[in-house]
């Protein structure tokens, strides 16, 4: 009820006064095209960076986006991945018995770490977070079981920990530095019916975790992390059938690093994947064939993409609406380097070019 009456005082105000043009995105053009969607990309520098999905495709630019080479990898489910530098990365994988993927060679070839982790790994890696050469956090799964996986010598030897009960699932995560980060995702239950997206905080490391936040509704989970300033940050909130079919998404917002957090109605959103803001106020959230985007710190949102029929009295009053978002609605990650030069992973390959 709360979120249903926040997302028609959002959508009145929006009415009086809807959101400041924001920065376009750029479709690249010889991008790879994926039915479903491209579900990670990783940038060490605005011309190199790699993207991958599902089918067990890597793709690799090294001139910002303008063409891409072609790595099979030999394994399916392909979720998520991380750099450290040019030559050292590693991916994680959904299912099956293979978890982990490492390369040594920019992406050349790919080889199975699993065993690195132990026993106890849980079915597949949905999130990492390379914070530096020597400190690499990776989480999973998004439907059952919540593992952390930690290394703190470069991918060399893992660590890993159960955090059940604290968690159900876990789908991202996210560092300030070696010893302060967060993990999201799902908690208290089924995910579909009664789990709460749950942000999880550490101050030591990750040796231990607290639970910072509950979501006040039944049936969601949190997604995806973005932190355009020490203190500010977002996470997007999946849903299951029953919330989504209400059409109010949801984004999760801190303004204090990660202690605290709000609910934030984004009116008119199907459930919420990719999260991405350039600044403390300007972002997109994207899932599902739908994106929207803020200029004002998530207080409105404008809708872009329009790939399924805007909910009954949802209006639209801008004639350039269209421009306020440009990817194809189904981005799963937001990449930012810096405040200038950011890339989106979805059916095809999104670039935001601020520089000069």
């Amino acid at each position: 009820m709360r979120l249903a009456i926040i997302a028609a005082l959002s959508a009145w105000v929006f009415l009086l006064s809807p959101p400041d043009q924001a920065p376009a995105w750029e479709l690249l053009e010889a991008s790879p095209f994926h039915s479903t969607r491209h579900d990670d990309l990783y940038f060490i520098h605005p011309d190199t960076g790699w993207t991958i999905n599902l089918q067990g495709e890597v793709y690799q630019t090294v001139d910002g986006g303008q063409s891409w080479g072609y790595h099979q990898t030999g394994v399916s489910g392909l979720r998520s991945i991380g750099f450290a530098d040019s030559q050292r990365g590693w991916i994680g994988v959904l299912g099956g018995e293979t978890l982990l993927l490492e390369t040594t060679d920019g992406g050349q070839s790919w080889h199975d770490i699993t065993a690195r982790l132990g026993d106890d790994i849980g079915f597949g890696i949905c999130g990492i977070h390379v914070l530096d050469d020597k400190h690499i956090v990776a989480v999973g799964h998004y439907s059952q079981g919540a593992h952390v996986y930690r290394s703190e010598d470069g991918g060399q030897t893992w660590t890993t920990t159960n955090l059940a009960p604290l968690a159900t699932t876990l789908v991202d995560a996210y560092f300030f530095d070696a010893q302060h980060g967060i993990i999201v995702g799902g908690g208290d239950g089924d995910l579909y019916r009664r789990g709460r997206a749950v942000v999880l905080r550490t101050t030591n490391g990750g040796e231990t975790w607290e639970r910072v936040f509950t979501s006040s509704d039944v049936g969601e989970w949190a997604w995806k992390i973005s932190f355009p300033a020490p203190d500010t940050g977002y996470v997007s909130v999946e849903q299951g059938d029953d919330l989504a079919r209400r059409r109010i998404g949801k984004v999760l917002k801190t303004t204090d690093g990660g202690q605290s957090w709000t609910e934030q109605a984004v009116p008119g959103a199907l459930p919420l994947q990719g999260i991405g803001f350039i600044d403390a106020n300007t972002g997109w959230v994207s899932g599902r064939g739908t994106d929207h985007v803020t200029t004002d710190g998530g207080e409105t949102w404008m809708r872009g993409t329009a790939l399924l029929p805007r909910p009954e009295g949802y209006v639209i009053t801008s004639p350039d609406w269209r421009e306020q978002a440009q990817t194809d609605g189904w981005v799963n990650h937001f990449r930012f380097l810096g405040d200038s030069v950011a890339y989106a992973a979805g059916r095809r390959i999104y670039k935001l070019d601020l520089r000069d």
